[in-house]
């Protein structure tokens, strides 16, 4: 017969792929703070671990745990975008703020 385990906060690491998907997001979080050392606001991992009756078996407790992980939003640069009256959007990559202006190449492509 198997031996059980106490669930409590040592034990975490046995349950499923915990333990993988936990180290899995401090890499990550630690990789985004080595690659962005300017952006000052903390990463989060966090562990949500919910308990529910069980309705089958009233001598036990359904548990469920999720992790996730939150670094700081990658801001991208605004584009000031021209309309048409079909409300689709157009835009010039190169003059973010211009989308009238027309390129160096004249052909509405970027130079390769």
């Amino acid at each position: 017969m198997a031996k059980f385990i106490e669930f409590n906060a040592k034990s975490l690491c046995k349950l499923g792929d915990f333990e993988e998907r936990f180290n899995e997001l401090v890499a990550f979080a630690t990789r985004d703070c080595l690659d962005r050392p300017g952006m000052e606001k903390p990463r989060e991992i966090l562990v949500k671990i919910k308990l529910t009756p069980d309705k089958t078996d009233r001598a036990n407790v359904l548990v469920s745990t999720q992790l996730s992980g939150k670094r700081p939003v990658q801001p991208i640069d605004e584009y000031r975008m021209a309309t048409n009256a079909a409300c689709e959007l157009s835009f010039q990559p190169a003059f973010p703020m211009e989308p009238d202006q027309s390129d160096m190449f004249g052909d509405g492509e970027e130079a390769a």
